[in-house]
């Protein structure tokens, strides 16, 4: 499938480095696509997907001006403003991960009528100062027992030995995922 990339600039003048792929009726905007770009792209099978890089991340440029730094969370909301307007789209559904299930609520939240919907793939809690029960968090005796224990790997020697380790106590959390979900 074609792959199309390049800029667009926000308003401040950031350029955001996008790639777009696929040709369906529907689009879908994934930001952070410095990450998301190959395991998402498979979404063009069927919609138009227009992936881009966030400020200071990826290929988008970098912003070191304080004054442009003010407006935090709320320039990446703008910027997802200007990729919609860039590509002159009507609607978007936009897929929101992490810190940025933030930035796609927010967007949502101040531009809905060019929302058509909006995923979220383990968005940060909406109030950080919210103590959620741990059936919601994941956040369990399992998960206190692993990150403790990667903790103490971070003195381990050799990135190979780390790695295994982390990947053998993650198996433990999705093993224990698996057995309450199922």
């Amino acid at each position: 499938m074609l792959v199309t990339e390049g800029y667009v600039t926000a308003a401040d003048g950031v350029r955001l480095f996008f790639q777009k792929v696929g040709d369906g009726r529907s689009t879908v905007v994934v930001p952070n696509a410095v990450y998301m770009f190959d395991d998402f792209k498979r979404l063009a099978a069927e919609h138009t997907c227009i992936f881009y890089d966030l400020r200071n991340r990826g290929r988008s440029d970098e912003v070191t001006d304080e004054a442009m730094l003010k407006g935090g969370v709320h320039n990446d909301v703008q910027d997802l403003e200007a990729v919609r307007r860039h590509f002159e789209l009507e609607k978007v559904s936009v897929l929101g991960h992490s810190y940025v299930g933030a930035v796609v609520a927010l967007y949502a939240m101040e531009h809905p009528d060019n929302i058509s919907r909006v995923a979220q793939i383990g968005p940060i809690a909406p109030n950080m100062t919210k103590h959620y029960p741990p059936d919601l968090t994941n956040m369990d005796t399992t998960a206190a027992q692993v990150f403790a224990q990667l903790a103490q790997m971070q003195d381990e020697s050799g990135p190979e030995r780390s790695c295994r380790g982390v990947q053998s106590r993650l198996v433990r959390i999705a093993a224990a995922l698996c057995v309450r979900q199922g």
